[in-house]
């Protein structure tokens, strides 16, 4: 029975540690295994992977090549700098006009000239300002982590059924605005961009919260045939 519990233990400590490694790829030396606790226009900030009581580190974004975030997203920093300096720090009525229609497809001109009713640089900004909303949600949202280990070891310690209880309470309410982690208050006064944020932050929550309670539900499984096998074992 003892050896149960401790496979029991080690399952779930394997499981909420497979959900919270992040790995950061710099360009010129060995990979990081982390965890990224936050996030500016220019740099990462992070805490060891096996070290987590050494304090926090952090790299700029120049440094780095790529992070393979818990959840299997691959972020690139490759343009991300010069994509949130240019947006940002554009003035508004030059966000109208610099290469405004080389940005997005044909279809998305041709509805601002089918469109009378919408002014056409106006259109294209909030297509910008969606479009900023989204990546910034990507990469500043990580609360959906928090969501995948806590359904996660639900699922394990009380077995898949229970574990579906705060799985679908998590996805079921909407994430409240301390949580969203936006980088920059004023972005979000902007309908267009607080609109695409919001939609992706609450994407990514689900997805996570949904492959938390996939693996741990995984795992329990795992664990009953173990505890099963030993059974028989026993008894044969």
């Amino acid at each position: 029975m003892n050896n149960i519990i401790s496979i029991s233990l080690l399952a779930l400590v394997i499981t909420s540690s497979a959900l919270a490694q992040d790995i950061i790829k710099i360009k010129k030396g060995p990979d990081i295994k982390g965890l990224v606790t936050d996030m500016t226009y220019f740099s990462i900030i992070y805490k060891l992977y096996d070290k987590q009581d050494s304090g926090t580190f952090t790299l700029q974004k120049a440094e780095i090549r790529s992070i393979t975030f818990a959840d299997g997203r691959v972020e690139s920093f490759n343009d991300a700098i010069k994509t949130k300096d240019t947006i940002v720090n554009t003035k508004t009525e030059d966000l109208y006009t610099r290469d405004a229609t080389s940005t997005y497809s044909n279809n998305d001109q041709n509805n601002v000239n089918n469109n009378s009713n919408i002014s056409g640089n106006n259109y294209i900004m909030d297509c910008k300002m969606a479009k900023l909303g989204t990546h910034d949600a990507e990469i500043y949202y990580t609360k959906g982590r928090e969501a995948a280990i806590g359904t996660g070891t639900t699922a394990v310690l009380l077995g898949p059924l229970l574990g579906l209880v705060p799985a679908i309470v998590i996805t079921k309410n909407p994430i409240r605005d301390k949580n969203l982690g936006y980088p920059n208050r004023q972005l979000m006064n902007n309908e267009a961009y607080s609109k695409a944020y919001r939609d992706t932050a609450e994407r990514k929550k689900h997805k996570q919260t949904w492959k938390g309670y996939a693996v741990g539900s995984g795992v329990r499984v795992g664990l009953i045939l173990v505890y099963v096998i030993a059974i028989i074992a026993i008894i044969i």
